[in-house]
């Protein structure tokens, strides 16, 4: 199964534009007479796994990238749900089955009601059938970006919460999961590396999967990357403790109590973050709509009673401070919340920091209740079931961290490691997941999966994935890869590649597979001003006006000589090096001519001096 075309009648910044998404196919439409003329591409080899089709979108910033990513995926979206504000889409997306040697087309139309499917040269109309089925095919996006793009959240409002939230979600809904987490649209980079780390567990504890013979396979010449976690490390992160808890007293009674993380602590801290916000006269009233649903339960009153009783010592610093001192020292939190179960149901649910902390907190009492875990340092590993209802719930003061066998700590890992093992063992995870809930094809869309990592690893990046994907070799993949670097464009065909400018394909006259990094940054389609930084640019340029002078001073000479001293391409050096020669030479130069011109004036005075 591969991508074909793409006719987009209306997204966003692009309008009545055709893309062939590189496949051994190439289409031509016309837009009057509503046909689509499909003729075989004599150029396409095909060097990919079988049941992997690769495409790349490639482009600078602005070029209609992330456009079309999200179009490709809104037309291969099965939800069922309501919608928002809508983002005007029309269009359509031509898929052709090897297997089945037939054509589908996806529609999506929100603008053109009347939108019609294009009729097909007559070679291939016996090819045309009606839609493939989107119940077979499973939507993954990975964009690793600080912010969700914009359309799901206007477009989808109800979808984007499910779409980056838990992945046990029903896959009924939609079929689609997009990673890593974002709340409201925005990057929780804590929530995210947790995640990550969950997803290694799920992948350990999978039977089905020999995670040691994949990795081996994936990573044969990176022994290091082989990691393989055992247990798990938390930890109390005293700095972001702090930070958390706004009232001072609060705060400083809570760090001399040296409270741990047992859950008698864990209730504490609960108790100390309400009360740190409920002594001030002017919040306490909106403490029981900021924190609670107001469902009326006998235990949300008693908290409730207990959470306002500051607001009468409010103006006595020492009653206040002796109450909260006794309340955080007894046993009476423990004896009052002993037996009491879903806890959570009390609070409400908001990304506010705070707010968060204590939501969390709430579904961290209760999880360690539910599989009677007395103490979070002592918690090592568990089933499945236990690692995601514990692990998912931790509030922003408490640090999770993975060992393998040997001892190694996955957060001593560089940046880009840690990226690259986190995107390899959640897409393992994600893969196996959405497979055993029945889907057979994959589009798995990587938006610019090199940020961040050093040209090193972005030179492996690729490789790694199709290694990866080859290990599901009954299932079928369509990689779509958008990218700013010549790493990842070496590693992929000219036939493969969407070169994009403006929000339009482009033909550039480039050779892309195997070819030189150098080579390409040299090409005008990706810097079309030279390979220079800008700001050495306008240094050498400002050398260059200078070398030009008829007349140089000595600070001039100087300043250019540091320059071009700290130059690193040998030839300009060299260049401007001569010219700089040239200058000295020629300043000489005048200088002789000058002091001869005096000599000649002076013995002219002498003369004349003299005939006097």
């Amino acid at each position: 199964m591969e991508l074909v075309y793409l006719w987009i009648e209306k997204h966003k910044n692009i309008e009545k534009q055709g893309f062939n998404l590189g496949s051994k196919f190439k289409c031509k439409y016309d837009y009057e007479k509503n046909e689509l003329t499909i003729d075989e591409n004599p150029n396409y080899i095909d060097i990919f796994p079988d049941n992997i089709k690769v495409n790349a979108l490639i482009g600078s910033n602005g070029s209609g990238k992330s456009s079309i990513v999200e179009f490709i995926l809104l037309s291969m979206l099965a939800y069922k749900g309501g919608s928002g504000t809508e983002i005007p889409s029309s269009g359509w997306l031509l898929i052709y089955d090897k297997k089945k040697e037939k054509f589908f087309i996806y529609l999506s139309d929100d603008v053109n009601p009347r939108l019609e499917k294009p009729k097909i040269n007559p070679n291939y109309s016996k090819n045309y059938s009606e839609d493939l089925g989107k119940e077979k095919i499973f939507n993954i996006l990975y964009n690793p970006s600080i912010e969700m793009s914009s359309t799901f959240i206007t477009r989808y409002k109800d979808l984007a919460y499910l779409l980056y939230s838990d992945d046990q979600k029903p896959t009924d809904i939609a079929n689609a999961f997009l990673f890593p987490d974002k709340t409201n649209g925005i990057l929780d980079i804590r929530q995210a590396y947790n995640k990550y780390l969950l997803n290694m567990f799920k992948i350990k504890n999978n039977k089905e999967i020999d995670i040691k013979k994949v990795l081996n396979g994936i990573f044969k010449d990176k022994k290091n990357l082989e990691f393989i976690p055992h247990n798990i490390k938390i930890s109390l992160n005293q700095s972001v403790l702090e930070s958390r808890i706004s009232n001072a007293t609060v705060r400083n009674i809570v760090l001399q109590l040296k409270l741990s993380l047992s859950i008698e602590s864990l209730k504490k801290y609960l108790f100390a973050f309400i009360i740190s916000m409920n002594n001030q006269d002017n919040e306490s009233d909106k403490i029981k709509t900021y924190f609670f649903k107001n469902e009326g339960s006998d235990l949300e009153l008693e908290l409730q009673e207990l959470y306002h009783k500051p607001r009468v010592l409010n103006k006595d610093k020492n009653k206040f401070e002796g109450f909260v001192r006794e309340l955080l020292s007894s046993s009476w939190i423990e004896e009052h919340l002993q037996n009491k179960k879903n806890l959570t149901s009390l609070f409400r649910e908001n990304s506010n920091a705070l707010h968060k902390d204590v939501y969390e907190l709430a579904k961290l009492i209760d999880a360690m209740e539910k599989y009677r875990k007395l103490d979070l340092m002592k918690f090592k590993s568990g089933s499945d079931d236990e690692l995601n209802d514990i692990l998912s719930s931790l509030p922003s003061f408490i640090d999770l961290d993975v060992i393998d066998e040997t001892g190694r700590h996955f957060s001593d890992f560089s940046f880009g490691e840690k990226t690259i093992l986190s995107l390899i063992y959640s897409l393992i995870f994600y893969i196996d997941f959405y497979h055993k809930d029945g889907k057979e094809i994959f589009n798995i869309i990587l938006d610019e999966a090199e940020n961040g990592l050093h040209p090193l690893w972005q030179k492996e990046l690729f490789n790694l994935i199709i290694k990866l994907l080859e290990n599901f070799k009954d299932l079928k993949f369509l990689l779509i890869l958008t990218s700013h670097s010549p790493f990842i464009i070496s590693d992929i065909p000219n036939e493969n590649i969407i070169f994009l400018k403006d929000g339009k394909q482009v033909y550039p006259d480039i050779n892309t597979f195997g070819a030189n990094i150098h080579t390409l940054l040299a090409n005008a389609f990706f810097m079309n001003n030279g390979l220079m930084g800008n700001f050495a640019k306008e240094k050498i340029d400002n050398v260059i006006n200078i070398l030009k002078k008829p007349w140089l001073n000595n600070d001039e000479i100087k300043g250019c000589e540091n320059i071009i001293s700290l130059i690193g391409e040998p030839i300009l050096k060299a260049k401007l090096r001569q010219m700089l020669n040239d200058a000295r030479i020629h300043k000489i130069d005048e200088i002789d001519i000058i002091k001869n011109d005096i000599k000649k004036l002076e013995k002219r005075i002498q003369e004349l001096e003299e005939n006097d």
